[in-house]
């Protein structure tokens, strides 16, 4: 019972965020949206599911210098990272490397990859996961 009243609350969460953003609510004035980025996988082709129960989300702010590496990690739980500066090589185990730039998002999933700032500038990126409460968003070996 618990579970499917938790779903139902993030459906409506979520129709209403759509309705918000889609221009669905009287009175706006100089309101422009761009869709990012919308996907039901990760950048590899892995499904997104999301937790049943207790969910959460976390947004981070993530900057990462020249030169500077993540370190190997896996996400067990879907995100979306959108770069707002600089560039970030995602390498993940048994996918070709990828480069995202300042403007573009993606979702990572539960595959081990790390990622690297091989630019000249410092990187920033926005990343939320939908996860659960008092589980992480982030494993590292």
């Amino acid at each position: 019972m618990r579970r499917s009243r938790s779903l139902a609350a993030l459906v409506v969460l979520i129709a209403a965020a759509v309705l918000v953003w889609s221009g669905g609510t009287a009175g706006q004035s100089g309101l422009r949206t761009t869709t990012v980025l919308q996907t039901s996988t990760t950048a590899h082709g892995q499904l997104l599911q999301f937790p049943l129960f207790r969910n959460q989300f976390t947004g981070v702010l993530f900057e990462l210098a020249p030169g500077g590496r993540v370190g190997r990690h896996r996400h067990p739980v879907p995100n979306v990272v959108y770069v707002i500066e600089g560039e970030l090589t995602v390498e993940a185990d048994g996918q070709p490397m990828r480069v995202y730039r300042a403007g573009q998002a993606f979702s990572e999933g539960d595959q081990w990859h790390d990622g690297i700032n091989s630019g000249a500038v410092p990187m920033r990126a926005w990343v939320v996961f939908a996860g659960a409460e008092g589980q992480p968003v982030t494993v590292r070996p």
